[in-house]
């Protein structure tokens, strides 16, 4: 019997993009393959980011148990427990779509898996592979590679000196 405790699981990262569409802010991760990937994949799924059928004219849905707090140093994503499931250093966050986000206190979300997002792309040309993603999946009724979205909130909480009188 071996004392050597198992490896920790590979942790999921993804390729980040700020977009403002149509002066709605949107972000979009592209995750890669490894196990923490697909682990954080399945999470999403269950907190509610559902695959959708393409990309332009189809409405993100609502409801999914995710969203984003931002804190001094990071913009975290988290489940309805506030368990984190994925944090992006907020130096990286782009500051028109983090301005739009505050202010309509949330954000279109999709991610997608093995989704290569060129930071050279223009954000018609991230539209474009959205949709184009998408609709392959849903011809070809391969949803491990879909492009799962949802409308979700971003906050900020407010901590301040304590008032005394």
């Amino acid at each position: 019997m071996s004392d050597a405790s198992p490896a920790p699981p590979e942790q999921a990262g993804a390729a980040a993009r700020f977009l403002v569409v149509n002066d709605m802010p949107m972000l979009v991760l592209g995750m890669g393959d490894t196990d923490g990937d697909r682990e954080l994949w399945r999470r999403l799924g269950v907190a509610g980011l559902t695959g959708i059928p393409g990309f332009y004219g189809f409405n993100f849905p609502r409801g999914a148990q995710v969203g984003f707090t931002l804190t001094f140093e990071h913009m975290r994503l988290e489940d309805d427990q506030a368990k984190g499931l994925l944090q992006i250093p907020r130096s990286s966050v782009d500051a028109d779509w983090l301005l739009t986000a505050k202010r309509m206190k949330g954000t279109m979300l999709a991610v997608g898996l093995d989704l290569d997002l060129d930071p050279d792309s223009s954000d018609k040309e991230v539209c474009d592979l959205l949709d184009a993603r998408a609709k392959e999946a849903t011809a070809s009724n391969v949803y491990d590679h879909d492009i799962r979205a949802a409308i979700v909130g971003v906050a900020e909480p407010r901590e301040g000196l304590p008032l005394f009188f």
